[in-house]
C-alpha cells in the first residue's frame, strides 16, 4: 500500500496540516481540505497544483498564488519564481520527516496511528521546543494549551493514550540491566 503526503507548511517550515491519500491519487484532492480555513497571504506550490479552481479559489481569499503554470496550459500565466524559490521550505520539511524511520518506511499499520506519528515528529522537528542550558527539555502532552507558556503537545479528544519514549540519550550514561 503507498501513500501519498500533502502538507501545508508556514513560512518557517513548520506542519501546520496534513491530509493522507492514497497513492494513486492525485495532490489537488487534499488541497480543499488542507487550506479551508486557514488564512494566509500567499501559497506556493508546484506544478501539481496548477488548477483553475483552486487559482479562483485563493484569489478570492486574496492570496498571491505562486503556482508555476503546466507546459500544456492553453493560456499563458505569470510566475514570480523569486517567490517561488521559498517553496524549498516544504521540501525541506519532507526531508526532515525521513530522517524519522519511522514514517519514512510506514511501520504504522492504521491511518491513525500513521497520523499521530506524524504529529509527534513534526513537533519535534520543529523549532517549538524549548531548550535549557544542559540540552534537556520536557513537554506537557494534554488537551487545553498550559498558560505558562510551556512547550506543549496538543492532543485530540478522542486520544486513549499517550506513548512517551526518549528519543535522544548518551550512550555512555546508559545502563545495562543487570541480570
Amino acid at each position: 500500500m503507498t501513500i501519498k503526503i500533502v502538507a501545508l507548511i508556514d513560512a518557517l517550515g513548520n506542519l501546520v496540516r496534513f491530509v493522507l491519500l492514497p497513492g494513486q491519487s492525485h495532490d489537488l484532492a487534499g488541497v480543499r481540505p488542507l487550506i479551508q480555513d486557514v488564512e494566509f497571504d500567499m501559497f506556493l506550490g508546484d506544478k501539481a497544483f496548477d488548477a483553475d479552481w483552486l487559482r479562483a479559489e485563493l484569489s478570492d481569499r486574496g492570496a498571491a498564488v505562486v503556482i508555476p503554470p503546466k507546459s500544456d496550459r492553453t493560456q499563458k500565466i505569470d510566475c514570480d519564481f523569486h517567490a517561488y524559490r521559498w517553496r524549498h521550505l516544504v521540501e525541506n520539511y519532507f526531508c526532515k520527516l525521513k530522517a524519522f524511520r519511522r514514517i519514512a518506511t510506514r511501520y504504522e499499520k492504521t491511518d491513525q496511528s500513521f497520523r499521530a506519528m506524524m504529529r509527534t515528529t513534526a513537533f519535534i522537528s520543529s523549532d517549538q521546543i524549548d531548550f535549557d542550558s544542559d540540552g534537556n527539555f520536557s513537554v506537557l502532552v494534554t488537551r487545553d494549551k498550559p498558560g505558562d507558556g510551556s512547550n506543549w503537545l496538543p492532543i485530540a479528544g478522542t486520544s486513549v493514550g499517550v506513548l512517551v519514549r526518549t528519543l535522544y540519550h548518551l550512550r555512555e550514561e546508559t545502563l545495562a540491566p543487570s541480570l
